[in-house]
């Protein structure tokens, strides 16, 4: 008699760990098992040849693919230059436990950090880097949602701050650790109610969705501004105040950035101006600095005296050592 029966089996369909390849070999081996794993095929990609540090695990659920990843220093891209995707009709749904990545999707800027979920559109062209990122991630079929790219937004992020986000990122966090338990006896029932817990909450119609996004992003511009400025003022001394460091910092792009600051003439202009007027306030305000012309110089971050005094008199209309005169007696 033969047994028929269908044999349970975990869902984990492959694993990699590039800190068990040579150097050399990490960047191929990557490649490789994305190609493998995700069904996506290599395309002639220009960082070949770096040595990226990543951990990675898929599990089929059904028709999902699970993912959980670490990453590092690892340059991702799609498109003419970047990926070929097999897998037609699939929305990414990615959690950002630690870490940011910074970059475009579909031509638009996106910079994504710990705490926030991304949800794209997989057909979209994408390049970005991720630095030291712990990320759970779903590749679920536009069929499995109800998703149509021509009437939902291809893309949004959403704060795990928020009553959704925390619906959504609670549930992802717990299927992660679920994943390597799961059966593919249980597989259906999972995949039902993820597509239904996503459908519910993150597919959304643009013209819905146009609105709070553009009053979210005049926000988040906002805020980011004033915490900008807030560590300018924190780092005024620091010779490497500049705009490859403040996006490192905030997890924007050097794009945002210039742009956040283009209404005060540029971020080198605003960071400026700010070291030439705590200068004037110490040289006019403090007694202790008064006379010290060079001293003050230096200690926002200027060590050329003769461009800080040129500086100072374009800005104020006076030289440094006029505001730095002491007061004279009276007789």
């Amino acid at each position: 008699m033969n047994d028929c029966s269908v044999v349970d089996r975990s869902v984990l369909v492959g694993h990699i760990d590039t800190a068990e390849f040579p150097l050399e070999h990490r960047f191929d081996a990557l490649q490789d098992f994305i190609a493998t794993n995700l069904d996506v095929t290599n395309a002639p990609n220009p960082m070949r040849g770096l040595h990226p540090d990543a951990s990675i695990s898929v599990w089929r659920v059904g028709d999902v693919d699970a993912v959980a990843s670490s990453a590092d220093g690892v340059s991702a891209g799609r498109g003419a230059s970047g990926k070929r995707v097999s897998r037609k009709g699939h929305i990414r749904v990615r959690l950002y436990e630690n870490g940011h990545s910074l970059g475009n999707i579909g031509g638009r800027e996106v910079a994504v950090g710990a705490g926030q979920i991304l949800v794209s559109d997989v057909d979209l062209e994408v390049d970005w880097r991720h630095t030291q990122t712990d990320c759970v991630s779903l590749y679920i079929p536009y069929e499995g949602i109800g998703y149509d790219p021509t009437r939902h937004v291809r893309f949004l992020t959403i704060d795990a701050t928020t009553s959704i986000g925390r619906l959504v990122g609670d549930s992802m966090r717990s299927l992660k650790h679920m994943l390597p338990e799961v059966m593919s006896s249980q597989a259906t029932a999972i995949e039902r109610g993820l597509n239904g817990l996503i459908a519910s909450t993150l597919v959304r119609e643009r013209s819905d969705y146009q609105l709070e996004h553009e009053a979210n992003a005049a926000s988040l511009r906002h805020r980011r501004k004033q915490a900008i400025k807030r560590y300018i003022e924190e780092h005024l001394a620091d010779d490497d105040l500049d705009a490859s460091r403040l996006t490192q910092v905030f997890f924007a792009s050097r794009a945002s950035i210039y742009r956040d600051f283009a209404e005060d003439g540029g971020i080198a202009t605003y960071v400026r101006n700010r070291r030439l007027e705590r200068a004037y306030s110490m040289l006019s305000e403090r007694a202790s600095y008064r006379g010290c012309i060079k001293q003050v110089a230096h200690t926002i971050g200027f060590h050329d005296q003769s461009s800080f005094n040129k500086l100072f008199r374009q800005r104020f209309g006076v030289c440094p050592s006029a505001v730095a005169s002491p007061p004279q007696a009276s007789h």
